[in-house]
């Protein structure tokens, strides 16, 4: 355990009482970033850098996993609205006809 880690104590209903990880937030003082650099940091060494850009590209992965998964389920959606549709037109000149019906038949007995 380094002196930047703190470790509290958290209750989990399923495991029970177990110690957690809270890293401390620091500042760099050259890119003023919090918890970590900008790429163009001079005092950043190569496995920050290499974590930085691993994130950046695990972060595009998963946007683009997510935006396929939602262009699918915008066709699923898409689909199922055009069945829907379908069916309320079908169910519209049913209606429509049975009304016709309807008033034929009213007509008739009033004749």
């Amino acid at each position: 355990m380094s002196k930047q880690d703190i470790w509290t104590e958290l209750y989990d209903p399923k495991e029970g009482r177990k110690l957690r990880e809270i890293p401390i937030q620091f500042k760099c003082n050259e890119c003023e970033q919090l918890s970590g650099h900008r790429i163009d940091c001079s005092s950043a060494t190569k496995e920050q850098l290499y974590r930085i850009a691993k994130t950046a590209q695990d972060a595009e992965s998963l946007a683009r996993k997510r935006a396929d998964r939602y262009w699918q389920m915008l066709q699923q959606y898409q689909g199922k609205l055009a069945v829907l549709k379908h069916e309320n037109n079908k169910l519209r000149k049913a209606n429509e006809r049975l009304i016709a019906t309807i008033g034929a038949e009213q007509s008739e007995e009033d004749e």
